[in-house]
């Protein structure tokens, strides 16, 4: 036996530990069932007044597949005040909305711009589709950020 050991020449060797490291390394690979798409979350949509001046929610826009409805509203929020939007599409469903509607909010400072009075100091729309509950938050000169919530 110990002869038969002393045949393999370095060459023989090094092949024999390459075919065992490719051997090892793919044995490391995980075989499965392919990844599932994301799941969409319903949820719940607000808006949280931190611009530091009262703003205006003028209203949203919902939309779900071709079916879409205009929701005026004329909400009035003093800073760090929050208000939710309902699920209006066929009435009034309440707070919860489907995964994937889409939402567009409105709102308008009622501050007004020091170098042109006649104009709100500012004015925006968020558009955004539901999967999950969000935070719509207004910050100070209009800007907007989407949180989770």
């Amino acid at each position: 036996m110990y002869n038969s050991l002393m045949n393999f020449t370095p060459k023989n060797l090094a092949l024999i530990l390459i075919g065992c490291i490719i051997t090892i390394s793919g044995c490391s690979k995980k075989e499965g069932p392919p990844t599932a798409p994301p799941t969409m979350l319903k949820g719940r949509i607000s808006i949280l007044n931190n611009s530091g001046v009262t703003i205006w929610v003028q209203g949203y826009i919902q939309t779900r597949g071709d079916r879409q409805v205009n929701v005026p509203l004329g909400v009035h929020l003093f800073p760090d005040q929050n208000y939710f939007l309902h699920d209006m599409i066929d009435g009034d469903h309440g707070q919860i909305f489907p995964a994937g509607d889409r939402v567009a909010v409105t709102y308008i400072s009622e501050a007004r711009d020091p170098d042109n009075p006649n104009q709100p100091l500012f004015r925006n729309t968020v558009d955004l589709t539901v999967n999950g509950t969000f935070i719509i938050q207004v910050k100070t000169g209009g800007e907007f950020g989407i949180y989770p919530g």
